[in-house]
């Protein structure tokens, strides 16, 4: 049996902050400054509410009916034909005491249907002098057609895109629109009563507005929760301790409604991985300030900002529990004060995000996370003897230690790398006078594997790197960690080959 060596590489990873802060979504940013310094940025939107839904014009029905006097009816039977002049005011239904001022209309339409019992042919004219567009009121006129048999029913569509809205009849009221009706009936009054009818049925529906002046109501706005998932944690295995010297929680305000806001925070707290644990965070003002854009700035958005740090709450020692998910809950009243003028736009809305900075300058204390790398090399069967050869450097100013777990394709464990304690890897040294490492800690180990423990890993698809992290002075002096540090793991072997 020939049984000759073969050397081969295995595994050749580099670990940075950012596999270690697992930014892999669209709501973390890891911030590199000039210097490589790096912080972790959270960012979520944990409330918002657009005009449109602030204020919801629902479909409105309407329906008056109308008929002919006596006098009127001897008019139709002297001449012929009558006219009749009606007006209808019609009050637009709102919620939480909301009141339309005036209104640009960016999409809707009013549906007309009109139904006669009158046996007569006529016209039917429509004039909404509140409702008009380039200075000319919304109006039609629509045949009445007599065709031996009843009801005669006319309706037609009317799209109110583009159409101005007056609501307040002159000043005087709100939520208001008169309609005017023109009706002419010709032929005998033969048959006609005061009894006869004709039903006029104006429906507003899917209105939608591009700009309205008026009165929101006061609302109250509860409910916007929202959750932050600190992914540095995402990684970590619940032991040993990691503390953020400086972090900060910012909470970001814009409004572009035109109308006062009173928002407050009524629960942040950070919640463990388990969602068993969780501490509550104080300094949180109340209410928050919330800035509104006056009459002059419409389609602007004013700004307001709050800032928790270790100054002023009780951040830190929030963090130092190594928190999985960051929990808000945000409640805003319109028009605390009540009634007052308010305009919005089709745009305008007001958006509370909160900012989790996380800057890597701090201290860790036996802190684990881990890392997992695929396993590619499979053609163990005719291996009698193995002997894996690694070459650790490690970049970081944080002494280390390292074991490796052998996995299948459901990373279920196979076998350890090393079978008591891990490889500790020195910390880098710091140079003189700097934050900064300018000689990375190095380490080399071999292990081998007889072919007991060969059989073990046959199945093999990936092997997870657990790194066990304690800064300087036993993990109580703060250190910094910049962008270009790396945790290299090398592993290559010789493998003593049994052929026939």
């Amino acid at each position: 049996m020939w049984t000759p060596e073969v050397a081969f590489p295995l595994v050749h990873t580099e670990m940075g902050i950012a596999d270690l802060a697992q930014v892999n979504d669209s709501n973390t940013t890891l911030i590199i400054d000039e210097n490589q310094f790096c912080t972790l940025l959270y960012n979520s939107r944990a409330f918002e509410v657009t005009a449109q839904q602030l204020l919801v014009i629902p479909d409105q029905n309407f329906s008056k009916g109308y008929g002919l006097n006596a006098n009127q009816i001897t008019t139709l039977g002297n001449t012929g034909t009558v006219s009749i002049s009606k007006s209808h005011t019609i009050d637009f239904s709102l919620s939480q005491g909301a009141e339309i001022d005036s209104m640009f209309f960016k999409s809707g339409d009013l549906d007309l249907s009109f139904s006669s019992d009158f046996p007569l042919n006529g016209s039917i004219q429509i004039i909404i002098p509140g409702l008009n567009k380039n200075g000319i009121p919304l109006a039609t006129t629509l045949p009445v057609n007599y065709n031996g048999s009843l009801p005669v029913t006319v309706s037609t569509n009317l799209p109110l895109a583009g159409y101005k809205g007056d609501f307040t009849e002159g000043g005087t009221a709100h939520n208001r629109l008169r309609v005017d009706y023109t009706i002419v009936l010709n032929g005998s009054a033969t048959s006609i009563t005061t009894g006869n009818r004709i039903s006029c049925n104006p429906v507003f529906k899917g209105i939608q507005f591009s700009s309205l002046y008026g009165y929101a109501g006061q609302q109250n706005l509860t409910n916007f929760k929202d959750s932050v998932e600190i992914s540095i944690f995402s990684n970590s295995i619940g032991s040993g301790s990691f503390s953020i010297a400086e972090p900060k929680i910012r909470f970001d305000i814009s409004n572009s409604l035109g109308l006062p806001i009173s928002a407050r925070v009524t629960q942040l707290l950070a919640l463990n991985g388990n969602l068993t644990s969780f501490v509550v965070a104080t300094g949180v003002p109340d209410p928050l300030p919330v800035n509104s854009p006056g009459i002059n700035q419409i389609g602007q958005s004013a700004y307001s900002s709050i800032q928790l740090d270790h100054t002023n709450s009780n951040i830190t020692s929030m963090i130092d529990q190594q928190p999985k998910y960051l929990i808000s809950q945000t409640q805003a009243t319109t028009n605390p004060a009540g009634h007052s003028l308010n305009f919005l736009l089709d745009s305008s809305k007001i958006a509370v995000d909160v900012h989790v900075e996380l800057p890597f300058y701090g201290t860790a204390n036996n802190f684990k996370v881990k890392d997992t790398v695929p396993f590619s090399y499979n053609d163990l069967v005719n291996v009698s003897e193995l002997m894996l050869r690694m070459d650790l450097e490690n970049g970081f100013p944080l002494e280390s230690s390292v074991q490796l777990i052998f996995t299948d394709d459901q990373n279920q464990p196979l076998d350890t790398l090393f079978n008591t304690d891990e490889v500790v890897i020195p910390s880098g040294t710091l140079g003189a006078g700097s934050e900064r490492v300018s000689i990375p800690g190095k380490k080399s180990h071999d292990q081998f594997f007889d072919a007991t423990r060969i059989s073990k890993i046959l199945n093999a698809k990936n092997i997870i790197i657990v790194a066990t992290a304690t800064s300087t002075n036993a993990g109580n002096t703060n250190v910094k960690i910049f962008a270009d540090y790396q945790l290299k793991i090398k592993i290559g072997a010789i493998a003593k080959m049994k052929i026939q």
